[in-house]
């Protein structure tokens, strides 16, 4: 059999997996270089990826994590299929609140 001259460049493995997601893009103004322009759209470069955050239920936990937008492609019908890469995050602290010492009490006790 001949060897397939194409190679997955997957640093992961992958599973099918469908649920709703929900995702907010970065709120922050961008900046762009234009690199063509025609009468139906313009190509831009960025000087970094576009982030997002994204929600979703895996495996009975709510995933809340920052992902950058590494591909697009357009879907039959009009719609968009995206490629997105997870941001690695600073290790999160157990409980971000400081510790608050128990109140005393009257000494009714």
């Amino acid at each position: 059999m001949a060897e397939s001259k194409t190679r997955d460049k997957r640093k992961a493995a992958r599973r099918l997996f469908r649920t709703a997601v929900e995702f907010q893009v970065e709120v922050d103004l961008l900046q762009a270089t234009s690199v063509n322009l025609s009468a139906t759209g313009v190509r831009l470069d960025t000087n970094r990826p576009i982030e997002l955050t994204l929600r979703m239920p895996v495996d009975g936990k709510l995933l809340q994590q920052r992902a950058k937008l590494v591909w697009s492609r357009k879907l039959p019908g009009g719609g968009m299929t995206y490629g997105l890469e997870f941001v690695k995050q600073p290790p999160a602290t157990e409980d971000p609140t400081p510790a608050v010492p128990p109140q005393e009490t009257g000494g009714d006790e």
